[in-house]
Parts: C-alpha cells; structure tokens; sequence
C-alpha cells in the first residue's frame, strides 16, 4: 500500500530516503568533484586517498556511487565500514570480497598469504582494485595497522590496489601519522551550497514522479539555512515536511511548514 503521503503529493516513491544505495545518488557539483578526485586517484595508479568532510555530508554514498561506477567498468571495488570491525573480521571480508583462496579459519599468516596471491593474480591481470574504507576515524588502532600493512606490502608502480580512507572532518587528525604522510590526495566533501539544495530537492521530486511544483522558493531556502545544507539533515527535514504537508491538506510546501517542522524536532 503507498503511504498517505506520496499519494497525497501524486509521487511514486519516497523522495527523500537516505538510502545507501547507488541508484538513489542524485549527483551536486561537490559531489561530482569528489568522484572526479576518485577517479584521478584510482587511474593515476595513486595508493591511498583520504575522503573527508563533517558527519552526514555524503561521504558514505559518493563511496557507494563510485564502487558501483568501477564495478561497470570491470573493476574490483568493495566498500567497507570500519565501525566496530576487528581485524580477523577485515581479513575476512577482504577474503569474500576479492575472492581468495584462503579460509577464514585459516590461522592470520594464512589469510595474509591468501590476499597478497591475489591481490598479485589481479596485478597479473591488470585489474584495478580499490577498497574503500569507511568510518576510519572510528577504527581500532588494531585494524589501521591491517590498513597499514596492506597499503606498505609492495612498492612496485604496477601493484593494482589503491585505498581511500574517509573519515569526518574532526576525526581525520587523529589517524596514524604513518597513514597520513603516505596521503596522496585529499578530498573534501563538504555541506551543499543553496544551489545544491534546490538542485537536489527538484531532482528528488522529479525521479518520485513530481512534475508540479512542491516546495516554494522560501521553503527551500529556509531548509537550506536550518540544516546547515547538511546532506543527510536535508533529507530528513524534507521528508518529515512531506508527511507534515500532506496531514494538513497543504498543496504546496511553504517555509512555514519547514520551520514548525524542525522546531518539532529541535524539542525532541
């Protein structure tokens, strides 16, 4: 059953989701700008890269998009939070991920062994492989030494394997210097500009099915001043305003709606 709301707004699907998922990507130019420093960094042959931007920027997502852009392109790109991942449970899922032929009960020198064959077979096979790592702020000092070590193993121009680290623009002083000084470029993700947030919020609604006009002119520019043009915070408000609307009967989104909204959730 569609929920009240999207048929109130004649929309197809929610517009607003936050999901993680590639196909809900609706590109702004500092987030094509940071795919583009992805792509520098993976076809220069680059070995780490470091994404950072505040908490809920779109960090998460620009990942999302760009793995699922090498994956069409026959690369091999995995993306893996790093909250609350030991290291036994890293090596394991590197194993799944690039297919290893090692098990996971297999003792630590074992895995080792089993990544570095293949990651050397896709050396062979010049496949491009970048992993993605996620939340590395929020990493044990256990798991960056995996990190460290996959990144130190070979020095050889052709190795195939090329990491990002992302991390929260607070958090990011915080890693290992020896993580850091081997930084070969950094990109930062930062909040939407007023543009930004009305390109998205028309996209949203375009894709959902929208053709009218939903949300005023003010409407957007008072979303934009009360999250910052925080990408994640956008959403939610956004979403919540829909649901709000569309109670009251509204045709039309208008600021008032938006600041009764995130006063609600300010006294949460």
């Amino acid at each position: 059953m569609i929920a009240p709301e999207l048929s109130h707004w004649q929309l197809q699907r929610a517009p607003f989701t936050g999901r993680l998922a590639a196909t809900d990507y609706i590109p702004t130019a500092g987030q094509d700008e940071a795919l583009a420093r992805l792509r520098f960094l993976v076809e220069g042959r680059k070995r780490l890269g470091l994404m950072v931007g505040p908490a809920g920027t779109g960090k998460s997502l620009t990942l999302e998009v760009f793995a699922a852009q090498e994956r069409l392109r026959a690369a091999v790109a995995t993306r893996i939070s790093l909250v609350g991942v030991e290291p036994t449970e890293l090596l394991n899922r590197l194993i799944d991920a690039w297919q290893a032929n090692v098990e996971h009960a297999a003792t630590t020198s074992d895995r080792w062994a089993g990544i570095f064959a293949r990651l050397a077979e896709f050396r062979v096979c010049r496949t491009p492989v970048t992993l993605l790592l996620d939340d590395v702020d929020q990493a044990t000092p256990a798991t960056l030494q995996v990190v460290l070590r996959l990144l130190l193993h070979d020095a050889s121009p052709r190795w195939p394997l090329t990491i990002v680290l992302a991390s929260r623009t607070e958090g990011a002083p915080t890693l290992p210097m020896r993580l850091l000084e081997r930084v070969d470029l950094r990109i930062d993700v930062d909040a939407w500009t007023p543009d930004d947030t009305q390109a998205f919020v028309s996209d949203a609604l375009r894709q959902a099915g929208r053709v009218a006009p939903l949300f005023q002119i003010n409407a957007v520019e008072s979303l934009h001043a009360l999250t910052g043009g925080v990408a994640r915070h956008v959403q939610q408000l956004a979403e919540l305003a829909l649901i709000a609307g569309a109670g009251q009967g509204l045709s039309q989104i208008d600021a008032e709606v938006i600041d009764s909204v995130h006063a609600e959730l300010a006294s949460v």
